[in-house]
């Protein structure tokens, strides 16, 4: 069926509160859930929560950590250029992404980034600053192989928020311009 279907597929036969998400190469710290659970109880206006979490390469050794926003307005601002929530560390609340279609089919490899934006004006998105999760990059990472159709999908959601939060409709090239030039400023 391919990811996205599936992830429609397995919350449209889910039946909890919360759903939590991760890659099976990936690899979650023990009190992860219980900490999610905690705090969506405790903001019941927070509908996606993310959490911070270590690079680690194809051996489980760690290489880098990476500590998004916490905040929805941070959250929020930072959806115009990137994905501010790691989609393998996030819980969110069943009804939410439900009563929001779930994920885009047309988003392929930015089907997260998508949810996220479309969320983002419907419920509170949160990150736990305390390292939960170990996010285990290597060459086969579908952000590697699809970064083409991902850059092309992220463009469009970008230009989306950004259009949103200005309230004023931005072009698509403009957006590409600038994603593109700081692409280049990293070489």
């Amino acid at each position: 069926m391919g990811l996205i279907e599936t992830l429609n597929k397995g919350i449209s036969l889910s039946k909890g509160k919360y759903l939590a998400r991760m890659d099976n190469d990936d690899i979650s710290m023990p009190e992860r859930l219980e900490k999610q659970v905690a705090f969506m109880e405790s903001n019941p206006e927070v509908g996606v929560l993310g959490t911070s979490f270590y690079n680690i390469n194809k051996f489980g050794e760690i290489e880098s950590k990476t500590i998004f926003p916490v905040s929805h307005s941070l959250l929020c601002w930072s959806l115009c250029f990137f994905s501010p929530i790691a989609h393998p560390t996030v819980m969110f609340r069943r009804d939410v992404v439900i009563n929001a279609n779930g994920y885009n089919l047309e988003m392929l490899h930015c089907e997260d980034y998508d949810l996220w934006h479309r969320l983002s004006n419907k419920t509170r998105l949160a990150n736990l600053p305390e390292l939960l999760f170990k996010l285990r990059k290597h060459e086969t990472n579908s952000s590697l192989i699809f970064s083409e159709i991902q850059l092309k999908n992220s463009i469009v959601i970008s230009q989306k928020m950004i259009s949103r939060l200005i309230e004023y409709e931005i072009s698509d090239s403009l957006i590409s311009k600038m994603l593109s030039k700081n692409i280049k400023s990293k070489d």
